[in-house]
């Protein structure tokens, strides 16, 4: 004679029993990671207060608290653990631990770990470094749940070097780079192998010549337009920046385009009847009117022998420019900082794709203007 016995049941994620208690949560293969914070939730029939103990397979116990009979979750910061492995929580009637249930088993592992963060504090993001300079890169390095092992570094994306040991600082030999803009990364590296965001600054290389106050204009979108003002600010549209890109941080000045205008008479570059203070052409290419010296409030002229600021104007912004005499004074300042001079000045074309100053369009003014309103609140 053979019995076939069957047995109809549920998988629990406690023992069943009459206890009038049952953990809910966690559930058999959960696994916690010490510091972060897990939702226990139980059940209790009894009226009574409970407490939760929280025990390793090798023994360990750790008491998670007791709580009323009308608490039936609770947020549980996981502590620090030296027996890391697998474990169950334990719910039992305040003061008779014999009316009991146990979780399913589920694993503490060791914590998150929280990454490094990095910031490059020298050199400043946008300066002008002389070509054969040593560039001395310095970083401000900390790991909140651990420490900082490495910091890397990059030069246009190529790797240079790792360093090992604090304060982490790099020195550059620019002596066989050429005249650019140039990418300077850094991440760091804490004892966990974790990497952190990057920190990127950017600079130019020159042949050590005036340094410019620029502004760097990160990538982003913004709104430009109107749907309610003249034609040509029709329609209200997003605009995409897709590369970051620097403007001079002031107007130019008076004495500034001065300046400029002394350099490039050395250079040979002007023409015109500048000398009786009335216009300033380009030499070479197609002329065009730069400066309209005998314009009203020009603050400009010529003293017989160099172009100068009129007493009073000397920090005001210059006026009675022309775009010709912009997009030249762009050219000489590229020609004098040994950037690429990107105005064809045969049709005044542009080259945006090289390195060297330039006109902004009309996007990259606008959200310049923008930025500016931003960061001054």
């Amino acid at each position: 004679m053979i019995f076939v016995i069957y047995s109809c049941g549920k998988t629990l994620n406690t023992e069943p029993d009459d206890t009038g208690l049952k953990i809910l949560s966690p559930e058999k293969g959960d696994e916690w990671k010490v510091g972060s914070e897990y939702l226990i939730m139980w059940e209790n029939k009894t009226g009574m207060p409970v407490t939760i103990d929280m025990s390793g397979i090798s023994g360990d116990v750790i008491s998670v608290g007791t709580f009323s009979h009308i608490m039936t979750e609770y947020l549980y910061t996981v502590p620090e653990i030296s027996g890391l492995g697998e474990y169950r929580l334990e719910l039992y009637v305040a003061g008779e631990p014999e009316r009991s249930v146990k979780s399913a088993l589920f694993a503490v592992s060791e914590r998150e770990n929280e990454l490094p963060n990095l910031t490059i504090t020298s050199p400043r993001d946008g300066k002008y470094i002389s070509i054969g300079d040593a560039v001395h890169i310095s970083v401000e390095a900390t790991d909140d749940d651990g420490e900082v092992v490495s910091v890397r570094y990059y030069v246009n994306d190529i790797f240079k070097r790792e360093v090992f040991e604090e304060p982490f600082d790099f020195i550059w030999n620019t002596s066989s780079s050429d005249i650019g803009i140039y990418t300077i990364k850094a991440r760091a590296v804490d004892d966990r192998g974790g990497v952190s965001d990057d920190s990127v600054v950017n600079v130019v290389l020159t042949d050590g010549l005036n340094e410019i106050n620029l502004i760097r204009i990160p990538t982003g979108k913004f709104i430009m337009g109107s749907n309610t003002g003249d034609h040509d600010e029709k329609p209200l549209r997003t605009i995409y920046i897709t590369n970051d890109f620097y403007m001079t941080r002031y107007t130019i000045t008076n004495e500034e385009y001065a300046g400029i205008l002394n350099y490039a008479l050395e250079e040979n570059e002007l023409d015109g009847n500048y000398s009786d203070n009335r216009t300033v052409l380009n030499r070479n290419g197609t002329p065009r009117e730069l400066v309209k010296l005998d314009g009203y409030t020009c603050g400009i002229y010529f003293n017989g022998s160099q172009f100068a600021a009129k007493e009073g104007y000397e920090q005001k912004p210059a006026t009675w420019v022309s775009w010709w005499g912009a997009a030249f004074y762009a050219n000489m300042m590229s020609r004098k900082t040994g950037l690429i001079e990107l105005y064809d000045l045969n049709d005044w074309t542009c080259d945006v794709f090289k390195t060297g100053f330039r006109l902004p369009t009309e996007a990259e003014h606008e959200i310049f203007i923008q930025s500016l309103e931003f960061r001054m609140g």
